[in-house]
């Protein structure tokens, strides 16, 4: 959960639909859809400006492509201490590549 909306999780929703609208519809969705509508109306989460991330999504895009729930959890994990570093990853190697 996130003290704003997680600008992340609406990208992912969308490329959510997309892999299951190639590789079947994940029934959970559904279940996740409603309970983002229910977290963002109750008062509860309202109140405590609690939104849902952008993993709330993409465990069911890796549950679709078949990935195992262990493994799940280790993508996960590691995409979250990664996520960080790449943009600054990426800009260093430009700066490496450029001349002069």
């Amino acid at each position: 959960m996130y003290k704003n909306y997680d600008h992340r999780a609406k990208i992912i929703r969308k490329v959510a639909e997309e892999v299951f609208s190639i590789l079947g519809k994940e029934p959970l969705i559904e279940v996740a859809v409603e309970l983002e509508r229910i977290a963002l109306s109750d008062p509860f989460f309202v109140e405590r400006k609690l939104y849902p991330n952008v993993d709330f999504y993409s465990g069911l895009i890796y549950k679709s492509m078949g990935r195992e729930k262990t493994t799940t959890t280790a993508v996960l994990l590691l995409r979250s201490r990664l996520d960080p570093f790449a943009p600054a990853a990426a800009l260093s190697h430009c700066h490496r590549r450029s001349p002069g």
